[in-house]
């Protein structure tokens, strides 16, 4: 069903290859190009996706795993936070199972987290087990976590092979270890014995033999600012170990709903995460994901008649931007419809402006879904695409999304065809 949601999406759009209508500067992406081609490569390629809610759940980037690796091969189900970052969290390819753990939101709401923005308090016995599908076997496991005074000890097992590693250390600092196996497994687990540890993440990849491996680390409600508050100690240290070939930052639906939004400092913080990311994994190529499209209605009616069925959506004119508090506090019934928040537009057009100066492929994800207003169709469609917000999708969006972004990336990715010697 996954696989007949995707090759209708792909029918259904008219791009059918990338340009600047969708995605910009893809040239930019020829050393990810260089390595997914590279016929001697024996590591997965490895993709890694950071932002809100969109990236929290594994619609999208499932969808973009499924595809992938049914072109290029399965690396691995790749990373993962080290405790339930949210009630409901799923996952596509494997089973997760988290007993003992405490996940806490980190950077400016919490102690110092890395990458997926959380860390775990782990007490004795308390211990992570992931049951992966036949299509994510592995041969590789690794954790990261904090070494400390006084810290107690992992226990990493992987199948048959079991490895016990110490997390005392002389001084507080974030550290990665790996297991690896002779041979392909499908379960794995990391037990803390002895005294607390501090958790950040976990990850199982398959080595030796290609493939593709996709690692969703999403944050609800996250803005770009949140990328800036973790810990660059512990994500240099993740990033090290996981070495990312493909960075996807997908910030800017939370943005497009600040009623205060200021475009000069935006376009700082959001430079700045960027020019972050480069300096922490040089190695890495990154690809900026604008916004995908969103709506609103006038506030009041948003929060007091949540079930009322509005049937329009027509994006705000100038004029209605220009006046939008005096008409909402005067409850002017022409914001009684679906449009996109005023700021949105403003984030995405921001985020394209840094990501041209900085050389960086943009790929605009509302022009993929159709331009203004496709969140309201998604929402209409049958089966439905978009949740009733008007914000999040469903799994049949997702499904529709990761295979549009599939699309694109492969096309960006493909080596240039062979030049043919013309003869004399």
């Amino acid at each position: 069903m996954i696989g007949l949601f995707l090759a209708l999406g792909l029918l259904m759009q008219p791009n059918q290859t990338p340009d600047c209508s969708t995605l910009c500067r893809g040239e930019t992406l020829a050393p990810a190009a260089a390595t997914l081609s590279d016929p001697a490569r024996t590591r997965p390629f490895r993709i890694l996706i950071l932002g809100d809610s969109h990236s929290a759940a594994d619609h999208i980037s499932g969808a973009l795993r499924t595809s992938l690796q049914a072109r290029y091969g399965a690396g691995g189900r790749g990373v993962l936070p080290a405790a339930l970052p949210f009630a409901g969290f799923t996952v596509r390819q494997a089973t997760l199972d988290y007993s003992g753990l405490q996940s806490v939101k980190g950077g400016d709401a919490g102690p110092a987290a890395g990458l997926t923005g959380f860390t775990a308090t782990a007490r004795p016995g308390a211990r992570m087990q992931l049951d992966s599908e036949i299509e994510s076997t592995f041969d590789e496991l690794t954790v990261c976590f904090e070494a400390a005074p006084g810290a107690g000890s992992l226990r990493l097992t992987a199948g048959q092979d079991s490895r016990l590693v110490s997390a005392a250390g002389p001084r507080r600092e974030p550290r990665c270890e790996v297991l690896r196996t002779a041979d392909r497994v499908s379960s794995a687990s990391v037990e803390v014995q002895g005294a607390p540890v501090r958790l950040y993440s976990w990850a199982t990849a398959r080595t030796g033999g290609g493939g593709v491996m996709v690692s969703n680390l999403g944050v609800i409600g996250a803005r770009v600012e949140s990328l800036l508050a973790r810990d660059p100690a512990v994500m240099r240290t993740e990033l090290e170990a996981y070495r990312p070939d493909l960075i996807i930052v997908a910030f800017g639906t939370n943005e497009g709903f600040d009623k205060g939004f200021d475009e000069p400092v935006y376009s700082a913080s959001y430079r700045q995460a960027l020019l972050l990311l480069k300096s922490l994994a040089p190695g890495a190529v990154l690809l900026a994901a604008g916004p995908p499209d969103a709506a609103t209605v006038r506030p009041d009616l948003y929060y007091d008649d949540k079930d009322e069925p509005f049937d329009v959506c027509r994006p705000l004119n100038a004029a209605e931007i220009a006046n939008y508090d005096a008409l909402v506090a005067r409850r002017d019934p022409v914001l009684a419809r679906w449009y996109a928040p005023p700021a949105l537009g403003r984030v995405r057009e921001a985020q394209r402006r840094v990501a041209a100066s900085e050389g960086i492929a943009f790929w605009d994800w509302e022009a993929r879904m159709g331009g203004p207003c496709a969140i309201d169709r998604f929402w209409r469609q049958d089966p439905r695409a978009a949740r009733g917000d008007h914000v999040h999708f469903t799994r049949v969006g997702g499904d529709l999304i990761g295979g549009w972004l599939a699309q694109d990336l492969m096309a960006a990715l493909a080596p240039p065809p062979a030049r043919v010697r013309e003869t004399p």
